[in-house]
């Protein structure tokens, strides 16, 4: 269905919404990877709960027609949101826990380098 508006009518611009939320949102992950050592995987479970707050703000916003406009009172793509939101918070938790603290490397063996492998010879 198209709608027509008169010419005054002015709309939110989520696309520059989106455009400035997420380099917002790299620049806090970084800033919180630096202060708070993440690892595990945490760097980008923040991202994506950073990402789907913003997304999910942003579809509040939109009025453009979408296939299921209607699920439970909120747009389809909002729900979406609120399931990675909620997947990814759960991730940060459980990584926090079982593995607290940065990785100290990120190989899972020694790396074999010039030094190593003249070494073993």
């Amino acid at each position: 269905m198209r709608y027509q508006y008169a010419a005054d009518v002015v709309f939110h611009p989520t696309f520059l919404y989106e455009f400035l939320w997420c380099p917002a949102a790299f620049v806090v992950v970084i800033w919180a990877d630096r202060r708070f050592r993440l690892g595990h995987g945490r760097v980008i479970a923040l991202y994506v709960m950073a990402y789907t707050v913003g997304r999910f703000w942003i579809e509040r916003l939109r009025i453009d027609d979408v296939q299921l406009s209607d699920v439970g009172g909120l747009r389809f793509n909002e729900w979406t949101s609120i399931v990675l939101f909620v997947l990814a918070t759960a991730y940060f938790v459980w990584a926090g826990r079982k593995h607290p603290g940065r990785e100290e490397t990120v190989y899972s063996r020694e790396p074999v380098t010039e030094a190593t492998s003249q070494s073993a010879d």
